[in-house]
């Protein structure tokens, strides 16, 4: 354009696949932004049941190099997962959740945290200041823990899936309370990001963005609050508005449906 040549490689995020080793057995293989891949790989194992804490890692060994991650624990639990059924889902790279989590078996989230639409707008404008990656090439998503507004975790990736796995594997390496956080996404709300935050027992989650029918089948069961186009005028509550200090409106879909949305403008 205009003459003048532009390079590709500094306008352009990094995409890669990382490989992780758990216990000696190839879990999965990640497309994703080769960075915090210790936060990366111990949140996407404890989404998947196969550690239950921080405390059950021996050792955790990144190597962005050569694009592989070796995770030691102290209760080895693959053989009991590696027989359930998994359902292929719209995460980027093809995601995976178990059978198991999709029939509402899921942790339902605790009483007690409410936050402010002002918490929720500071969050996200904080998380888009610290979002440099996206700043530099564009293509990225993030994902924050947030309390009262403040930031406690942020992490950016390729993969709306692989932020959030990031965020709250440094959760878990902070020692945070999930119960008292709130998770940010600039991705939509699928059915395994429900999962994902019903895992950690988060019990608020919102987004740049919109939801599935499916995910908010799975965030009444587990008793979440979704909420949508959070930073803009036409934020929207879609379930478990009573967290939600500030909202007068109604829940925004049907039961089961996301065809009846209806959203107020603030």
């Amino acid at each position: 354009m205009n003459g003048k040549a532009v390079s590709a490689k500094a306008c352009v995020p990094t995409e890669a696949p990382v490989e992780l080793i758990y216990n000696g057995h190839l879990a999965g293989t990640f497309m994703c932004t080769p960075q915090e891949l210790s936060a990366l790989a111990l949140g996407w194992l404890f989404g998947q049941g196969l550690v239950k804490g921080a405390d059950e890692i021996y050792t955790i060994g990144a190597c962005e190099n050569l694009r592989k991650v070796y995770v030691q624990t102290a209760v080895d639990r693959w053989e009991e997962r590696r027989g359930w059924e998994k359902v292929v889902t719209s995460g980027c790279g093809g995601g995976a959740v178990l059978a198991a989590q999709l029939t509402s078996r899921l942790p339902r989230a605790g009483v007690g945290l409410a936050v402010t639409l002002a918490d929720l707008r500071r969050g996200f404008k904080e998380m888009a200041a610290r979002s440099t990656l996206y700043q530099t090439s564009g293509g990225l998503h993030s994902a924050a823990l947030a309390s009262s507004g403040k930031l406690l975790a942020h992490s950016e990736d390729i993969g709306r899936h692989n932020a959030v796995d990031k965020v709250i594997g440094k959760g878990l390496l902070l020692d945070l309370d999930f119960s008292q956080t709130v998770l940010l996404t600039t991705g939509r709300i699928s059915c395994e990001m429900v999962i994902k935050a019903a895992q950690a027992g988060v019990p608020v989650l919102a987004s740049l963005t919109t939801a599935t029918d499916l995910a908010l089948e799975l965030a009444r069961w587990a008793q979440i609050t979704v909420i949508g186009r959070a930073a803009g005028r036409r934020l929207t509550v879609y379930t478990g508005a009573e967290r939600v200090i500030g909202w007068s409106g109604r829940p925004a879909v049907q039961e089961g449906s996301e065809a009846g949305a209806k959203e107020q403008a603030l």
